[in-house]
């Protein structure tokens, strides 16, 4: 048994957990996609398909079962294109990762994450709190092992917020754009000085899961095909479409990809303009997993802009990094 310090950062496309390692105080980070859905009492396909390993798990949690991860390809496992993270598939996926990082008996002390829009709002981040992780006993199965924890503390974050502690240095006297690019929605916001300017930040759906749908549709479109998400982020992260028949139509897809790409970040920038930001005249941070699909667009508009490496993990680092300096405990990024 052992006290663990853990972050929590559960997105519309990933669920990223990063936890303090005792030894050490070094960080240990990993993630799975934020799909949920519940099995068949009687048992079915998941049994024999499934693959305990990278990012899937099979969870058995308040008298339910459920596939976790990667694994779940159905779209009514997917989180919704809502803005509302208050749904059983978050909470689900919070214990999950939690369990998966911690052992049979430990206490816990968690900090989870949540939209900018939503934490300036003291009364609806605290019942989103109680609700995604409620303080107290929690008995899960993951991938056939049993485990019973005690989450003893817990705390709630502004998604975003991790760039500003783990980066600190970029902020002495200066004025920073956060642009968080996750799943569904891009937080954003502005802090001057390591002070966040509250009237600055918002949250817009122009995240990662937004562009690969509007980029299927178009294809659909012109193709006359379907097109399954795996291959969309096959060809956005190859640069071109795949076409085997025609190599020259296949590298005319090179442009196209490429400006879809760029009018899409413009769209984000644009946004940001509206609210009042000066692009051109503050430091620029890119985090999110949907930084890093767009780090090499970003780069062309902004080459001064600071992109983190593994930018996916800004976050839940950071959360950690701040939840336990606050418990008087100092940890580091390996």
């Amino acid at each position: 048994m052992a006290e663990r310090f853990v972050a929590v950062d559960c997105g519309k496309a990933e669920t990223k957990v990063s936890v303090r390692v005792g030894s050490d105080n070094s960080i240990l980070s990993s993630s799975f996609a934020t799909r949920v859905i519940e099995r068949d009492r009687n048992g079915n396909e998941f049994d024999d398909l499934f693959d305990s390993g990278n990012g899937n798990y099979r969870v058995e949690y308040d008298g339910k079962k459920f596939a976790v991860g990667n694994f779940v390809s159905e779209k009514k496992g997917y989180t919704s294109m809502q803005n509302s993270k208050k749904d059983m598939i978050h909470k689900v996926a919070t214990l999950t990762a939690i369990g998966s990082m911690v052992n049979s008996g430990d206490t816990v002390r968690a900090v989870i994450g949540c939209p900018i829009k939503l934490y300036k709002n003291q009364q609806i981040r605290e019942v989103y709190l109680d609700e995604i992780l409620p303080k107290g006993k929690v008995e899960i199965r993951i991938n056939g092992k049993d485990k019973s924890f005690f989450v003893t503390q817990t705390d709630v974050l502004p998604e975003s917020m991790g760039a500003a502690i783990m980066f600190g240095e970029h902020f002495d006297e200066k004025a920073v754009g956060i642009i968080d690019i996750g799943g569904l929605n891009i937080n954003c916001c502005v802090y001057r000085d390591h002070q966040l300017i509250s009237e600055t930040s918002f949250t817009e759906k122009l995240g990662r899961n937004v562009l690969i749908e509007r980029l299927r549709d178009v294809l659909e479109a012109s193709e006359d095909c379907e097109f399954h998400t795996y291959e969309i982020e096959q060809f956005i992260q190859q640069g071109y479409i795949t076409n085997n028949r025609d190599s020259k139509k296949e590298e005319e897809s090179k442009g196209f990809i490429c400006d879809f790409m760029k009018d899409h970040l413009k769209e984000i920038l644009m946004t940001c303009n509206e609210h009042d930001w000066n692009m051109d005249r503050m430091d620029l941070i890119f985090i999110g997993g949907g930084s890093a699909m767009l780090s090499d667009y970003i780069r062309q508009i902004f080459p001064n802009a600071f992109i983190p490496k593994d930018p996916q993990f800004v976050n839940s680092e950071g959360f950690l990094k701040h939840w336990c300096r606050a418990n008087g405990i100092h940890v580091r990024k390996k």
